[in-house]
């Protein structure tokens, strides 16, 4: 671990690009997964190839 995280905490978060937030954080994320699963959604009419099965809740399937 780095030993001087403590202090230096903003400049590593600043260089990663993540918000020091916490909260802010996971609602960004919480907001792209839902972004994407509606792409999906959106995306799969569209795909003969690719369906939601009823196995354990929908598993995504591909067909070969």
């Amino acid at each position: 671990m780095l030993q001087d995280f403590a202090d230096q905490r903003a400049t590593y978060y600043e260089a990663l690009k993540l918000p020091l937030d916490v909260t802010s954080f996971i609602s960004d994320l919480q907001q792209e997964h839902a972004a994407a699963l509606q792409m999906l959604n959106d995306g799969l009419p569209t795909k003969p190839h690719v369906r939601i099965t009823e196995k354990q809740g929908g598993w995504i399937e591909l067909a070969r």
